[in-house]
C-alpha cells in the first residue's frame, strides 16, 4: 500500500518452498528502507520511486538463483491407502493430531486407480463431488475449487486422488469423505 503524502509504501509477501524471501530481500537492501520476515513470509518499506528498480532486481535475484521448475506445485503424500483404510478409526486418529500448521502439516493420503462414479458438482459448480472406490469398498470424495474437472474425469472414469479424509455429517448421518487435494488422471 502505497501513502501519497509520504511517498512511502509498505507491503507483505507470501512464498514457496525453496524461494526464501529472506534472501531475496536482503539482496534488495539498498533499495528497501526496511525489510524483515522469514523464508515464507516477509514484509517491507520503500519508496515510491525505487519501485520499478526494485522489482527489476527481485525478477533477476530469482531468475540467477532459481530455477523455474523449482516452482511447479508439487503435491506430496505421506501414505498410499486403499477405500477399507479410510474409515471413521482413521479420522479420529487424525484428529487427534490437530492442530495442522507450518509444524506439523497435515497428512495427505494417496488411492491409485481409483473407479469414479456419480460425478457432478455442487457449489454452483464450483465444487467437484463423487465416489470413488477400489476392489474394497467406495467413499464419497469432494474437490473444493475443483468443479471445472468434471468433465475430463467423468470422460476418464478412473484417477489418482490425493486427500484427507474426514468426518461429513449430513442429515444426522456422518460419513467418511475424502478432501481432495489434488486429482491425476493417469
Amino acid at each position: 500500500a502505497l501513502d501519497g503524502a509520504s511517498g512511502r509504501g509498505r507491503g507483505s509477501g507470501r512464498s514457496l518452498p525453496g524461494l526464501d524471501l529472506t534472501k531475496l530481500l536482503d539482496g534488495c537492501h539498498d533499495l528497501l528502507l526496511a525489510h524483515g520476515g522469514h523464508a515464507f513470509a516477509a514484509g517491507l518499506t520503500v519508496e515510491r520511486s525505487r519501485l520499478p528498480e526494485l522489482r527489476e532486481r527481485l525478477e533477476m535475484l530469482t531468475r540467477q538463483h532459481y530455477q523455474p521448475d523449482q516452482f511447479i506445485t508439487r503435491l506430496e503424500y505421506d501414505a498410499e491407502v486403499q477405500v477399507v483404510d479410510c474409515n471413521a478409526e482413521m479420522v479420529d486418529w487424525l484428529e487427534r493430531m490437530t492442530p495442522f500448521g507450518l509444524d506439523n502439516p497435515e497428512p495427505v493420503f494417496l488411492l491409485r486407480g481409483a473407479r469414479l462414479s456419480e460425478i457432478g458438482t455442487v457449489g454452483a459448480g464450483k465444487h467437484l463431488r463423487f465416489k470413488a472406490s477400489d476392489g474394497g469398498g467406495t467413499v464419497d470424495a469432494i474437490g473444493f475449487g475443483m468443479g471445472d474437472r468434471e468433465k475430463e474425469l467423468r470422460a476418464a472414469g478412473r484417477a489418482d486422488l490425493a486427500f484427507v479424509p474426514a468426518s461429513n455429517t449430513w442429515n444426522g448421518d456422518t460419513r467418511v469423505q475424502l478432501k481432495l487435494k489434488g486429482v491425476r488422471i493417469p
